[in-house]
């Protein structure tokens, strides 16, 4: 044996030896028979050809158009990552949510409570909740309510209850209620007066004259003859000569008494109100401002004058009724009268 056939034995003897211990693995590629390749491939089993896959170039756009099986193997992750990403949508989704209602929660479980009061629920402001829970922790009693003192009138004139009879004469809250402010109207026209609308020392008119519409027809035949508003000069010299400007205040009026004469229904309202004057003194040219006080108290002086009203059903005095046609007119009337005034017949 020449010196290449012995060492070209070794050689072959070496391959055999390498491919004894090294493991097989097999790769099989399309059209190709399947040889054994040392370290390369996936281990597969040898099993024949596997059956092709059909695809077309469109089949995945990124791996292109190689065999089938080729194909196959290289498209499971793609459709992975496909099913991942919705999945990973919908998680960030369902996270995004829930932190959400738990704020939500959080900030709904700390917000004020309701303030009942005379049956209206108030939801409280975090500023305001504040205010009255420091309010409920310095008030330990609760505060008297102040009364009114002398020279106040109170401004609620809501009755509390009604006169003996009113229900009974078919008289409801509504009635009350509009006679008591017809019977204010009727006190602020004819208390306050004002010097420059007075009309003339011949034909008295503008404030002088205010009240006259809520007057029944009877009744405004006797105020134009007894009235010292029109009735002659002396209220009118006074109120020019003083330059006179008087306004109804604090009015005030309480429902009296109902009383039914014949087929007729009269109701009495006192009214109690204060007088703002401004008027130009005797002694000097100035004018002196301010409510009317008593000279001895010096407090202000607090009227009543007793208005008597005669029920007229509504609807009935026509489209340009006194007051909108609500159902009272004036009849009689008194100022810082002892007694209750009378009805007068015709009313």
């Amino acid at each position: 044996m020449n010196s290449m056939e012995q060492s070209a034995t070794p050689q072959s003897h070496s391959d055999e030896q390498l491919q004894e211990e090294a493991p097989v693995f097999y790769c099989i590629e399309e059209g190709e028979e399947e040889e054994p390749v040392a370290g390369m491939g996936l281990p597969f089993q040898v099993s024949g050809m596997l059956p092709p896959v059909a695809s077309t170039p469109l089949d995945n756009p990124v791996l292109g158009s190689g065999g089938g099986r080729r194909l196959q193997v290289a498209s499971q992750p793609d459709a992975r990552r496909q099913y991942r990403r919705p999945l990973r949508i919908l998680l960030i989704a369902g996270v995004i949510l829930l932190v959400g209602s738990a704020l939500t929660s959080l900030l709904f479980a700390q917000a004020s409570p309701s303030l009942v009061t005379g049956g209206v629920a108030v939801r409280l402001t975090p500023r305001s909740a504040a205010s009255a829970t420091k309010s409920k922790r310095h008030q330990a009693s609760p505060t008297p309510t102040a009364r009114p003192t002398q020279g106040t009138t109170p401004t609620e004139w809501v009755p509390a209850q009604l006169p003996p009879g009113w229900e009974a004469a078919g008289l409801t809250m509504g009635d009350a209620l509009f006679a008591m402010r017809t019977a204010m109207t009727f006190v602020d026209r004819e208390m306050s007066l004002d010097y420059r609308n007075v009309g003339t020392r011949t034909q008295h008119g503008g404030t002088l004259t205010a009240a006259a519409f809520l007057l029944t027809p009877a009744a405004r035949q006797r105020y134009f003859a007894n009235d010292l508003r029109v009735a002659n000069n002396t209220l009118f010299d006074q109120v020019e000569q003083r330059q006179l400007i008087q306004v109804v205040v604090d009015a005030v009026p309480t429902l009296v008494q109902e009383r039914t004469v014949g087929q007729q229904q009269f109701a009495w309202v006192d009214v109690a109100f204060q007088l703002w004057q401004s008027q130009r003194t005797s002694q000097t040219a100035r004018h002196v401002e301010g409510k009317q006080l008593d000279p001895a108290q010096r407090q202000p002086v607090i009227h009543h004058l007793v208005v008597v009203l005669l029920r007229e059903p509504p609807g009935q005095q026509g489209p340009n009724a006194p007051m909108g046609g609500t159902g009272w007119l004036v009849t009689n009337y008194a100022l810082d009268a002892q007694a209750l005034p009378p009805v007068v017949l015709p009313a």
